[in-house]
């Protein structure tokens, strides 16, 4: 997760990281301080589209 940006900073104060499949070998195997540095908020276009359904759901216990 990093700080979100542009349209996902109206929704959440975080967002998942996306990595590019040019990057997976430093996030895997790369320097802590390398794979780090790829924690950045997406900078390509966002769709967010709303709902009241909630992300998760609690399982039965």
């Amino acid at each position: 997760m990093t700080d979100a940006a542009g349209d996902a900073a109206y929704v959440h104060t975080r967002m998942p990281v996306i990595l590019n499949p040019d990057d997976y070998d430093t996030w895997q195997n790369g320097a802590s301080e390398n794979a780090k540095a790829l924690c950045t908020a997406w900078a390509g276009d966002l769709t967010i589209n709303r709902t009241d359904e909630p992300w998760f759901r609690k399982s039965a216990q």
